[in-house]
């Protein structure tokens, strides 16, 4: 078991995440277990509210685009190497991995995986236009 965080302390059950109870693998899988939190129906209130703390979470900023441990979506690893710009990160480890796993079962051609450098190109030219508001 490696070491999870969270905000486990927030015990205002209006905003915070599930507790980890367990984490581990059985046979030759993963599992999670996490403490029930009781939910009831989305409201617009309930919605407003998301809209708000998305907002918020967006307020937040970094020195550099990352993280500090990689992570799975699925069966694909996902890289989190940290990169100066979100242009650099984006298209390294999100876009390039996706091309890759594409040209190697041939849904895309060479050409196509070489134009992603264009993209790159853009990506850091709205980087540079743009950085997110400091708090």
């Amino acid at each position: 078991m490696s070491r999870i965080t969270g905000n486990s302390q927030n015990k205002d059950y209006k905003n915070r995440t599930p507790n980890v109870l367990h984490f581990g693998t059985l046979e030759r899988n993963s599992c999670l277990a996490l403490e029930w939190i009781d939910t009831k129906p989305a409201s617009p209130e309930h919605h407003e509210f998301l809209g708000i703390q998305l907002a918020e979470l967006h307020h937040f900023s970094q020195e550099q685009f990352g993280y500090s441990c990689h992570n799975i979506i699925g069966h694909l690893p996902q890289s989190n190497n940290y990169h100066n710009n979100w242009g650099d990160f984006y298209i390294n480890e999100r876009l390039i991995p996706q091309l890759h796993l594409a040209k190697i079962n041939n849904f895309i051609n060479d050409k196509t995986f070489i134009s992603a450098e264009k993209i790159k190109e853009k990506c850091n030219t709205l980087d540079a236009a743009w950085r997110p508001m400091e708090r």
